[in-house]
């Protein structure tokens, strides 16, 4: 009977906690202009570095085992994205001086960044 009731609080608390995440976001995001919040986030990403470097590769493996799917699964959609852009302006006959990678930019952006991670670490 009272473990019924441990698991209501369980759930409760973690909406609680999660509900004081996006608030803490949205506080940030309505109280600092884009440039000061760029700042913020540099000063709590080299804080969090600081104090949980060496956990950072732990995650990022666990990032890396349990999102792969998806990560495949959004390169391909972004390659296919640019297959079509440059297919468009072949077939269109105008040229936008757009980027010229397999993926677009954005994706191309991520890639670089993934490939930047120490795996061996991870």
């Amino acid at each position: 009977q009272m473990s019924g009731i441990g698991s209501g609080i369980v759930t409760a608390i973690m909406l609680i906690v999660f509900t004081l995440f996006l608030v803490a976001g949205i506080m940030i995001t309505v109280s600092f202009n884009g440039r000061e919040r760029s700042a913020q986030a540099a000063t709590i990403t080299r804080k969090l570095e600081e104090k949980y470097g060496s956990f950072l590769d732990i995650g990022k493996g666990i990032f890396i085992t349990t999102c792969m799917p998806g990560i495949i699964l959004y390169l391909a959609i972004s390659a296919i994205n640019q297959f079509i852009r440059r297919q468009r302006e072949i077939y269109l006959g105008h040229v936008t001086g757009g980027h010229r990678g397999w993926l677009t930019r954005v994706g191309s952006d991520q890639y670089a960044y993934f490939k930047s991670w120490n795996r061996t670490a991870v």
